[in-house]
């Protein structure tokens, strides 16, 4: 008999709209500009802790905006899902990372962090995120990560900022070292009409699949793309049987 399962068994909890880095792919468009007033709602948070629980969620994915400028206001709900048995991992830029901080996430229960690396290249890098040092300070971060015993795994957000400096970012990180490096074609941001100067091309998408198939083959890194892709997205065989499968499962619970 099979059985139905009665939410999705994997959630991505955005604990917080705001964030230091004010990247130009972001989908929290409104950071440039727009006048709206986005506040983080910690009322919220024991609400949205009782309902993971409630519905037996196997794993949660702490996100933003930027996580860790809330650790503190959502440490206590984190422990409370971490006595659940439910496993977590957090999406962060890891500037905020200290050997002290790094050690409060184990103790909590996550296990696994997604760092945000826009590119290998410093002026590049701040260029992307709009914040002065910020590979230094993520490279930083992702270090004190992996060695207070937390997995690590890049994602690089690709654009025409960066499109060129792909295997050269992952080359950066490989003695760190890093579990897998991905790059990601990105997403139009909403209430942001001038993305389109930063879209690559669906040539440019296949360029992006060719460079994480050498970096996995020279550079021995894992490698993966973080999203769902249209099969036209692909120019061989070799790309679609590596990337060309995953699907979306956004609001799947069987």
């Amino acid at each position: 008999m099979i059985k139905q399962l009665v939410a999705p068994i994997y959630v991505q909890w955005e604990v917080t709209p705001l964030c230091n880095f004010k990247c130009i792919h972001c989908y929290n468009a409104w950071r440039r500009g727009v006048e709206k007033e986005y506040t983080t709602n910690v009322d919220l948070y024991p609400v949205i802790t009782n309902e993971i629980i409630k519905n037996r969620i196997f794993h949660v994915t702490i996100t933003g905006g930027e996580p860790l400028l809330v650790f503190e206001d959502i440490k206590p709900y984190l422990i409370r899902l971490h006595k659940a048995n439910i496993t977590m991992s957090i999406n962060t830029n890891a500037t905020f990372v200290t050997e002290n901080l790094a050690c409060e996430l184990r103790n909590v229960g996550v296990t696994h962090a997604l760092v945000s690396v826009p590119c290998g290249i410093d002026d590049i890098c701040d260029d992307i995120t709009q914040h002065h040092n910020s590979l230094k300070q993520i490279i930083k971060g992702i270090e004190i990560l992996i060695k207070s015993g937390i997995i690590v795994s890049v994602n690089m957000v690709v654009t025409q900022k960066n499109i060129n400096n792909i295997y050269m970012t992952a080359e950066k990180l490989k003695e760190i070292p890093i579990l897998r490096f991905g790059a990601t074609r990105a997403s139009s941001p909403c209430e942001y009409e001038k993305f389109n100067e930063f879209r690559i091309s669906r040539q440019q998408t296949s360029y992006m699949f060719t460079e994480l198939m050498r970096i996995e083959k020279e550079l021995n890194i894992k490698t993966t793309s973080f999203e769902a892709y249209p099969y036209c997205s692909f120019e061989t065989e070799a790309q679609f049987k590596k990337f060309g499968k995953k699907i979306c499962s956004a609001g799947k619970a069987e």
